[in-house]
């Protein structure tokens, strides 16, 4: 396999994993809706851990497609 083979089914598989975290943070969001009303803290956490979960996926599909 040559290596822009390779780096394709790489980004191709870093771009699968970013919609699967952009999806799932999606789904999230409505049962933190209920949560944010009973815990303000928690809500905020874990609203901040799947952005940054979602950051770092996009920032390595971008490294990775800038190669």
């Amino acid at each position: 396999m040559s290596n822009k083979a390779q780096t394709k089914e790489i980004i191709k598989l870093e771009k699968s994993q970013l919609h699967k975290d952009i999806v799932s943070l999606k789904k999230n969001l409505v049962d933190y809706k209920i949560e944010r009303k009973a815990n303000w803290k928690a809500f905020k956490a874990k609203t901040n851990e799947d952005i940054t979960k979602v950051k770092k996926a996009l920032d390595k599909f971008s490294a990775k497609k800038k190669k």
